[in-house]
């Protein structure tokens, strides 16, 4: 191999349900946090906290296959406008979503 000892290969597959494939997915979020510049999809939550860790603006590869610059390295909330609009959790107005401690995510077109 090219890269001798420096380049860790993991054979069996990793998980989400054991602490192994949770250790192993924070290893990976804190390596793609090194990177100059990271390109994510528009739904990734993962590649939004290894971004969000560099402060890096990342590129986003929208649904219709363009890229752009998104507009800030803070992550955003892709999912929870959905899920809380579907539930009974919550009845009117929901001034939450947009407060300043939140960006709900764009949709690139």
């Amino acid at each position: 191999r090219v890269f001798g000892g420096q380049l860790v290969v993991r054979e069996a597959p990793i998980t989400r349900w054991n602490v192994e494939g949770q250790r192993a997915a924070l290893i990976d979020i804190l390596l793609l946090s090194f990177c100059d510049d990271i390109i994510t999809t528009q739904m990734s939550t993962f590649s939004y906290v290894a971004h969000a860790l560099s402060s890096t603006v990342p590129y986003v590869v929208t649904m219709q296959g363009t890229c752009v610059r998104d507009v800030s390295s803070q992550p955003c909330l892709h999912a929870w406008r959905h899920i809380v609009l579907a539930s009974d959790c919550f009845l009117g107005e929901l001034p939450f979503l947009s407060s300043p401690e939140t960006r709900n995510c764009g949709y690139y077109t």
